[in-house]
């Protein structure tokens, strides 16, 4: 589930794959020796994108135990001053595991404590249709104070079985107002905030 209520200088994009703001996230947020903290097992193009950046690649373990999830005292022991951004996805890929409401309210509770204001959440939902065994997914913007800290990611090749369609979308909470995201419209679409 997400409830999200943007801000006028928030900005919804669509590009030709859903990962590309991935990248764009690891650009935007961090210079070489910053930490991005990343799920693993996880989405191999995390790491990737970190290593790309010149980041230092922090991962946060998921626990079979917790259905591949992980709590906010698991999160709080990874967080430095360096941290950046961090990458949650749920539904996850490889896993499929789901954070319950409550774990999704602890850690949100560790960003907002533990973290620089400026932190970015990168929330890849690209699998947020995708559940099993009666679970539902909840969105980390949708948690107060959440919204204005979170890049969304999501696409139609997933949940719309739809995987040579190439759509992604999402959107960016600072408007676009980046140099990063600046010189990359001709590779994202921004649409209007209204949208």
């Amino acid at each position: 589930m997400r409830v999200v209520s943007r801000s006028p200088q928030s900005r919804s994009w669509c590009s030709r794959v859903a990962n590309r703001p991935s990248g764009f996230a690891s650009r935007l947020t961090v210079i070489p020796g910053d930490e991005i903290i990343y799920p693993s097992p996880g989405f191999p193009i995390y790491e990737s994108f970190i290593h790309y950046v010149g980041a230092v690649p922090v991962p946060l373990h998921l626990r079979e135990e917790l259905g591949f999830s992980f709590t906010g005292a698991d999160l709080e022991k990874l967080i430095t001053p360096r941290t950046k951004l961090i990458y949650l996805n749920f539904p996850s890929n490889p896993t499929g595991g789901v954070a319950t409401p409550e774990q999704m309210e602890e850690i949100a509770d560790v960003i907002k404590r533990k973290c620089d204001p400026n932190i970015r959440i990168y929330s890849d939902e690209i699998y947020e249709n995708i559940l099993f065994d009666g679970a539902e997914n909840y969105s980390i913007a949708s948690i107060e104070g959440m919204q204005e800290k979170t890049i969304i990611a999501s696409g139609a090749s997933k949940s719309y079985s739809w995987t040579g369609g190439r759509v992604g979308m999402g959107g960016f909470p600072d408007g676009g107002r980046s140099p990063v995201v600046q010189e990359s419209q001709h590779q994202l679409l921004f649409l209007h905030p209204a949208l």
